[in-house]
């Protein structure tokens, strides 16, 4: 009925453990279990019931973990999935991809537990980036994947992003830059490869369903609007303390590329979709990158409706939260054996990453009060990463059998 077969049915070659065998196994769970865990213990924190042991203010521990935890390990189980078909090349798997799990576990305790001063926490934290960096651009060079390129030079930008995070927090004991330029990034990374998959996979899908309509394909307008994001991108990180007049020119920036994304993804057939659900939640999730945008426009000409800080909470929760939630589903499924749907209890937890979404934007916005629209969305993030767990966790350990 739900279109998942019960774990508990075995299949042949089902109970052999396939935990390292793709990159998706561990880092798909490492970031479900990051994303329900950090966000839940920085509402305790942020409502004074919990003091964290480890080195970091607790502001920067919620940014550094986040951008530098959860999504790093997003980055991870999509990309060494992703690879070996860009590139042509063997996955990463077994011992290596274990080394690379066991970093990024490291990084986290760094982070987390007593014992090390920040510069040495940070350093202990930057050991999986580096890592990945150095494979994803062996994988992309020696495949000769140069239509990759970009993705391993974002990569590398993102490592530097956090070196300089590490680096404002000792220096400066905060960072105004660093956390923007990492998700900049991760914005960018989201209409690069988000803007490839979205119309590709709703094509596919409409064609299968014998529909009308058709994605635009990748074209001259796309490149446009991209190039239009990345320097509205460059004038938001230069927005903390500058001078009325960039500030103002950052905002037009973000307006007109906010506009540019929405006539971008119009052309993707998104209404098409809508009783699909496991191409619905694509859409809806990059829908965030366009909002981010124009509420950070609005932040600009508007302060008195919402604020730079809410209006960001577009992108770190709605985007990367609805766009790595839906890949990780399809991800699982599709190497899995599974039907490429969304049964009911799978919608759930989508449904939980947009409520999440909806209240944090809505208790920045005043709309609700800030502290229960908080609190409840910490609680709906958490639940839905732990809804995945529930529903998909086994499925990454144990290979499923073939349809």
């Amino acid at each position: 009925m739900t279109g998942d077969r019960s774990p508990a049915a075995k299949g042949p070659g089902e109970g052999r453990l396939a935990f390292l065998s793709l990159g998706f196994r561990p880092f798909f769970l490492l970031a479900a279990v990051w994303a329900a865990v950090a966000v839940a213990l920085w509402i305790a924190v942020y409502e004074g019931r919990l003091t964290l042991p480890g080195p970091a203010d607790p502001l920067a521990w919620h940014a550094h973990e986040l951008l530098f935890g959860y999504l790093w390990a997003v980055l991870a189980g999509f990309l060494l999935t992703a690879l070996p078909s860009w590139t042509k090349r063997p996955p990463v798997s077994g011992t290596p991809l274990a080394v690379l799990a066991g970093l990024w576990v490291l990084g986290r305790g760094a982070m987390l537990l007593p014992g090390l001063a920040l510069p040495q926490a940070g350093l202990v934290a930057l050991l999986f980036p580096v890592a990945f960096a150095a494979v994803v651009l062996r994988e992309i060079i020696g495949g000769g994947s140069r239509r990759n390129l970009p993705v391993g030079l974002a990569i590398v930008v993102l490592v530097l992003a956090q070196i300089g995070f590490l680096a404002e927090n000792v220096l400066l004991g905060y960072a105004p830059y660093t956390p923007r330029l990492a998700i900049a990034v991760m914005v960018m990374l989201v209409s690069l490869i988000g803007g490839r998959v979205t119309p590709n996979f709703t094509a596919n899908w409409l064609r299968s369903s014998e529909r009308d309509s058709e994605p635009a394909p990748f074209g001259t307008l796309d490149r446009l609007v991209v190039f239009a994001g990345a320097v509205a991108l460059v004038l938001w990180i230069l927005q903390p303390g500058a001078p009325p007049w960039l500030e103002r020119t950052a905002g037009v920036a973000l307006a007109v590329a906010g506009i540019g994304h929405l006539v971008r993804q119009a052309r993707w057939s998104p209404f098409a979709v809508r009783r699909a659900p496991l191409l619905a939640v694509l859409h809806l999730g990059y829908f965030f990158v366009p909002l981010g945008f124009v509420l950070g426009a609005s932040a600009v000409f508007r302060p008195g409706w919402i604020d730079g800080a809410t209006a960001l909470h577009a992108w770190t929760v709605g985007a990367f939260g609805l766009m790595p939630i839906a890949i990780m589903v399809r991800a699982t499924r599709g190497h899995s054996g599974l039907p490429l749907t969304a049964p009911p209890a799978t919608v759930v937890v989508f449904g939980a990453i947009l409520a999440a979404t909806l209240l944090r934007l809505g208790a920045g916005a005043g709309l609700i009060d800030p502290a229960l629209g908080l609190r409840l969305a910490g609680l709906c993030w958490s639940l839905g990463f732990l809804g995945f767990l529930g529903l998909y966790g086994r499925i990454c350990i144990v290979k499923s059998a073939p349809h």
